[in-house]
């Protein structure tokens, strides 16, 4: 499979593994990840595809909205959707490590993505300051969404999207999140995987 071929629209968002140029509607943004070689399909097979997916609407933001947003990314693919909101030219971008997110820190430092890493759990005083958090599933870490730490870093306005889980596990994952104040904004599923994105209501519900 070349790089053009792997090349497809994610909402407003064109992803382009290769370095051709094309014409974009006023209202989308083409992304080049040429700089991330062997490791932007891997990390799109991972969960970057879901993570995007919960992230393209805000690609139709004009410049000035999207420097003023804030986001906070963890999991498996997380990587990629930290490097295209850079791109895109997200105020704020943050990843806290997971499993295996060396590799991830190693692929972005020389790419000057300024993108920041962070670890709320280590926090002494976690303060609302994000727009968007973003969590992948860990596969070897099934119930490893730790909303209590990541809960009080939303902003009220704010949205969490959940990605990763096995698609057959949305209804009773979102029923199980609804029942703490989780209002659902948008939810889709790709290979087999899913995401839920929405609001939080009852913030302090998570955090107990």
């Amino acid at each position: 499979m070349t790089a053009t071929t792997l090349n497809r629209w994610m909402g407003h968002i064109r992803l382009c593994f290769d370095d051709l140029h094309e014409e974009m509607p006023e209202d989308c943004a083409r992304v080049a990840l040429a700089a991330l070689g062997e490791h932007g399909p891997r990390w799109m097979h991972e969960g970057g595809g879901l993570a995007l997916r919960a992230l393209a609407p805000l690609a139709a933001l004009g410049g000035g909205e999207l420097r003023a947003m804030s986001i906070l990314l963890c999991g498996p693919g997380a990587g990629l959707a930290a490097y295209v909101a850079v791109e895109l030219g997200f105020g704020r971008v943050a990843l806290t490590p997971w499993p295996g997110s060396e590799e991830t820190a190693a692929v972005l430092a020389p790419l000057n993505t300024k993108v920041e890493w962070l670890d709320p759990a280590s926090a002494p005083a976690p303060a609302a300051q994000f727009h968007r958090i973003l969590l992948g599933q860990v596969p070897q870490q099934p119930d490893a969404f730790d909303l209590a730490a990541f809960a009080p870093l939303l902003k009220p306005e704010g949205e969490l999207a959940l990605y990763g889980m096995p698609a057959d596990q949305l209804p009773p994952f979102f029923e199980s999140l609804a029942t703490r104040g989780f209002a659902l904004r948008a939810a889709g599923s790709e290979d087999d995987k899913g995401f839920l994105s929405g609001s939080l209501e009852q913030p302090g519900r998570f955090t107990g």
